[in-house]
Parts: C-alpha cells; sequence; structure tokens
C-alpha cells in the first residue's frame, strides 16, 4: 500500500486553495507534524493521513 507523499498534500491543499496551516487546523494536527514530515524527521501514522485525507476531502473548492 502507497501512501499519499508530503509533495501531494501540498499540491492537494494548494488545489484548494488552503495553506498548510489551515489544513493542519482543519486535519487537528500541529503545523509541525507537517514540517517534521517534510523533513523526513517523522513518517506520518494511518491515523494523521486519515484526518489529512478527511480535511482535504471536505474542503470544497473555491470557484476561479
Amino acid at each position: 500500500m502507497d501512501l499519499i507523499t508530503y509533495p501531494q498534500i501540498v499540491a492537494l491543499a494548494q488545489e484548494k486553495n488552503l495553506s498548510l496551516n489551515e489544513l493542519a487546523r482543519r486535519a487537528g494536527i500541529a503545523r509541525s507534524v507537517l514540517d517534521r514530515w517534510r523533513s523526513g524527521k517523522t513518517t506520518p501514522t494511518l491515523r494523521t493521513v486519515g484526518k489529512i485525507q478527511d480535511a482535504l476531502s471536505s474542503t470544497q473548492r473555491s470557484a476561479p
């Protein structure tokens, strides 16, 4: 099973016009969790990935 990568998270957040701070807030995680993931200091748990997925899927794309 392939987990979502940090660059994919960034791209999806940008697609939905969300800052990473806002994404973290909506997912109920600290922004530092994303930063540690990006730097390779940690890997996300399935629970964290699920929270991010929920935050991204519950967000509507902004109209142009």
